[in-house]
């Protein structure tokens, strides 16, 4: 189980910083920078990629804005959602297609069917529920905002972008291993009618 505290010494780690922080709140320029930087890169390492750990389905309500735009129907984002990842219809795998945008300062979804589900990444804010790929990310993406005030030195960030490249590459592989293969088998009525 994770927790802020462990990101923070983490990515001061990937800094070269061997001084721990003690408390996330303590009065230390490294706990500072952290939490200066903390949210952004938290939302920023979501959105890199579809982290089983902060993905969700919903069924969003049509839109009460009016809708001008060509497609047939607008339904409202969901407040929690930093990256939709799908749009479907409940108990169909294949997306849709589908726009965002704004109207009247309200996040909005076009898409020309009724009753969509919509597959997104939310802003997953409990280190407890983190997966461990997803906190050494965060503790390099973290480390990637500190790094030019901290460090001052751009070689040791491209050395950082590119270490937080591969573990997306592996978390990418890890979800591969964990996802089912497609069934192959007929369906129960089509089976009944040969």
């Amino acid at each position: 189980m994770t927790n802020r505290l462990e990101i923070y010494n983490q990515s001061n780690g990937h800094l070269g910083n061997s001084q721990l922080i003690s408390d996330p709140n303590e009065n230390s320029p490294s706990a500072k920078s952290c939490e200066q930087h903390y949210a952004a890169a938290r939302k920023a390492t979501l959105r890199l990629h579809n982290w089983k750990c902060a993905g969700t389905y919903r069924a969003p309500s049509l839109s009460t804005e009016e809708n001008l735009s060509h497609w047939n129907y607008m339904y409202d984002y969901p407040n929690d959602c930093l990256k939709i990842r799908k749009v479907s219809l409940k108990g169909h795998k294949e997306g849709l297609l589908y726009d965002t945008g704004t109207v009247n300062g309200q996040r909005v979804i076009y898409c020309n069917e009724p009753g969509v589900i919509v597959h997104y990444t939310f802003d997953q804010k409990n280190e407890a529920q983190f997966d461990p790929l997803f906190t050494d990310t965060l503790s390099i993406e973290l480390a990637i905002r500190r790094c030019k005030a901290t460090t001052g030195k751009t070689t040791l960030k491209d050395k950082l972008e590119s270490e937080r490249d591969k573990i997306l590459t592996d978390a990418r592989s890890a979800d591969l291993d964990e996802e089912q293969p497609e069934d192959d088998r007929e369906a129960s009525w089509i089976e009944a009618r040969n």
